[in-house]
């Protein structure tokens, strides 16, 4: 009696490994390959899931590879932006892409088929006298466009959905595209974007007291901090994705410019310097494209 039942518990158990194994898609570090290429040299050996690829050279070129079980759920996609071509195609899984010249300045990345529904892919880049970008995560970019500045090193994390990579934050991963409110705890509306008094107003007007923080919305690099006309005080910041954000009647200055600043980041303060009728923030966004755009394009 005591052998059957030892024999019944053990199928039983053959049954439940068998069942989970066949049904879970069980996540493994070794299921992801990639490898990058410098400028000028040849392809380096393969590193696996979340490992540094890269050195001191510039990366040129690069691909990446995906273990039997996650390619029966779906690929990966990858595209680049380099500042001779601008963002390249969208390359598959086992492609390499980029060249043997121009290095690469950023980079989007993206699951299909049913691996988003179990897995999320994150990606970053080193930038040499820049440092580490923010986590990239499902096509947003990671990296600088247009700025001159390629990249050394490229690490890529693949993880289970609702986990985040080493060291990886909530908000240094997933709201590093969001923008930050330029005036922290100040959300009123003095004036709107669009037609105002017969003329049209290029931005939206945040009232707050003299001297209250102002804060870059994006990561990027400051491109003006002086007087600039009716703006008074103005800054501009050139944004890592693109845009220009003019940040206008400042008190005084946070920041000079060439300064590299971070989403959030102190960059002066409010006041009513150049035509203005009382403290407060004028912004104004010009797109990637350098049209005038409503801020609340991106603020909202």
């Amino acid at each position: 009696m005591k052998r059957k039942t030892s024999i019944l518990v053990l199928l039983a158990c053959l049954l439940t490994v068998g069942f989970f194994s066949s049904s879970a898609f069980a996540f493994a570090g070794s299921e992801i390959g990639y490898q990058v290429r410098d400028v000028g040299g040849q392809m380096k050996e393969m590193v696996g899931n979340g490992v540094e690829a890269g050195g001191t050279g510039t990366i040129s070129a690069f691909n990446v590879d995906l273990g039997d079980e996650l390619k029966a759920r779906g690929s990966i996609q990858y595209r680049i932006h380099s500042e001779n071509k601008g963002w390249s195609d969208w390359a598959n899984e086992g492609q390499t892409i980029g060249d043997d010249t121009n290095g690469i300045q950023a980079i989007r990345m993206k699951l299909t088929g049913q691996l988003p529904y179990y897995y999320e892919i994150f990606y970053r880049v080193h930038v040499p006298g820049v440092g580490w970008s923010g986590w990239g995560n499902n096509g947003t970019p990671a990296g600088s466009e247009g700025f001159g500045r390629n990249i050394s090193i490229l690490q890529i994390y693949i993880a289970p959905a609702g986990k985040l990579p080493p060291g990886g934050t909530l908000d240094n991963v997933f709201n590093q595209t969001k923008w930050a409110w330029p005036v922290p705890g100040y959300t009123g509306i003095a004036s709107d974007f669009g037609p105002r008094w017969g003329t049209y107003h290029d931005g939206i007007d945040i009232p707050a007291p003299a001297g209250t923080p102002i804060v870059s919305c994006k990561n990027g690099v400051v491109k003006m901090a002086n007087v600039a006309g009716g703006l008074g005080n103005c800054v501009c910041v050139q944004n890592d994705s693109g845009e220009n954000v003019y940040y206008a009647h400042m008190s005084r200055f946070g920041c000079k410019v060439n300064d590299r600043v971070q989403r959030g980041q102190v960059i002066g303060f409010v006041g009513t310097t150049g035509h203005s009728d009382g403290n407060h923030l004028h912004i104004e966004i010009y797109n990637a494209q350098d049209s005038l755009t409503s801020p609340w394009t991106y603020l909202r």
